[in-house]
Order: structure tokens, then C-alpha cells, then sequence
């Protein structure tokens, strides 16, 4: 399915890779490539320690990265995929594409303040 995100297992115990199908493309916005996007347990274990409230969003952060509502540029070529979760809450899920066959979520965080994100460069379109 189009701007969609493929989310499958590998024979590596405890890997989740995300196929993201995003790209930034100088000024022509998002087009497909397939990259795979890594969530290994440890990082998932790093991130909660340093977000303890993202404990139990694990299925949550593999939605936003899976469908979300929109992606923005981050500050050190770093992508941000943002979904709305309830009641103003979004969750923003940072990764990084190291290469076009490899890429990892970098930490992911809750937030109400959803205009920080919304002055950054937009990559993938769709309305939130």
C-alpha cells in the first residue's frame, strides 16, 4: 500500500525492521526507496530509559513509523514521523537513514506541542 511502512521480522532475534517507503528528494518531497528501519530491543531499552513515560507505546512507535501522519526534516539529518495519538497527544518517532539499505530509530517522545515540529521543512505531506 502507498505511504504505508512495511513492518517485518528477520531471522536477528528482536529486531524490528521498518521498510520506510519516505525520502527526501532535494525540493520534490517524499518518493519511494524501501529503506529498512531498524528498532533492536537495547535501542528500544535506551530510549525508555531516557523517556521512562514511552514504556508501554513499543506497538505505538512502530504505528507512527508504520503510518504516519506526516514526516519532517530533522536538525542533523535526522527524519521525524509524527502521529496523533488522542486528545492533542502526538507521538514523534527520530530516525535516521545511515544508508540506502540501513537506517534506525534514534529515541521517540510524547508530545502536545505539535508547532515545534510544524516550522521544520515537511517531507511527506499528508494533513494532520
Amino acid at each position: 500500500m502507498e505511504g504505508r511502512l512495511m513492518i517485518y521480522r528477520v531471522s536477528e532475534p528482536n529486531i524490528v525492521y521498518l521498510c520506510n517507503p519516505f525520502k527526501h528528494s532535494g525540493g520534490d518531497g517524499a518518493i519511494q526507496n524501501g529503506i529498512p528501519i531498524r528498532l533492536p530491543d537495547e535501542r528500544w531499552i535506551h530510549l525508555t530509559e531516557g523517556h521512562s513515560e514511552m514504556a508501554g507505546y513499543y506497538s505505538d512507535v512502530l504505528e507512527t513509523m508504520e503510518d504516519p501522519d506526516a514526516i519532517y526534516e530533522g536538525i542533523s539529518g535526522d527524519l521525524l514521523a509524527i502521529k496523533k495519538m488522542k486528545k492533542g497527544k502526538y507521538i514523534v518517532a527520530v530516525y535516521k537513514e545511515m544508508s540506502e539499505t540501513d537506517g534506525f530509530v534514534i529515541t521517540a517522545l510524547l508530545t502536545s506541542r505539535l508547532r515545534q515540529f510544524e516550522r521544520r521543512k515537511k517531507i511527506w505531506p499528508q494533513q494532520i
